[in-house]
C-alpha cells in the first residue's frame, strides 16, 4: 500500500511539471535523493518533493505503461523499495 503511496505521491508532485511539457524522472536520482532527505529528517511529502525536483529531466519523454503508468515512475518507485525499505 505505502507503495502505492509514493508512485500517487510521485504523480502528483510531477503533474505541474508534465502539463507544461513532458519530462522524465531519473530513478537513481530519484531514489537517492528522496532516501537522503528522508534519512535527514524530511517528511514524506518534502522529500518527495525535493527528488521529483532535482531527478526530473526536461528533455526526454516518458514512455507509458499498458497501466497507463509512466516507466520512470514505477523505476522510481522500485529505486526507493531497494534503496531505503524502511521508508515505504
Amino acid at each position: 500500500m505505502k507503495t502505492l503511496t509514493i508512485l500517487a505521491a510521485t504523480l502528483l508532485a510531477s503533474a505541474s511539471f508534465t502539463s507544461a511539457t513532458a519530462a522524465v524522472l531519473d530513478p537513481i536520482t530519484y531514489g537517492t535523493t528522496y532516501c537522503s532527505s528522508r534519512r535527514s529528517g524530511l517528511g514524506f511529502t518534502e522529500a518527495t518533493d525535493r527528488a521529483v525536483l532535482l531527478s526530473i529531466d526536461h528533455g526526454r519523454t516518458a514512455i507509458k505503461l499498458n497501466d497507463g503508468i509512466d516507466l520512470d515512475v514505477v523505476l522510481s518507485t522500485e529505486s526507493v523499495k531497494r534503496l531505503c525499505p524502511e521508508y515505504l
